[in-house]
């Protein structure tokens, strides 16, 4: 429990740092979302251009 708070401590770091400004909790994990479905189509997108190949 204890490693799943520093991930997120260091995720909202991260985005802070990114974003240079505070974030609340809310837009951490709005965030979060937002690159993990990003991530989820670039995926998709190595995928297909495997089978293409």
């Amino acid at each position: 429990m204890e490693e799943q708070l520093d991930k997120q401590i260091k995720l909202k770091a991260f985005l802070e740092q990114m974003y240079e400004k505070k974030l609340s909790d809310e837009e951490v994990e709005e965030y979060k979302d937002r690159l993990t479905k990003l991530f989820g189509l670039f995926v998709q997108i190595d995928q297909r251009t495997r089978k293409s190949k």
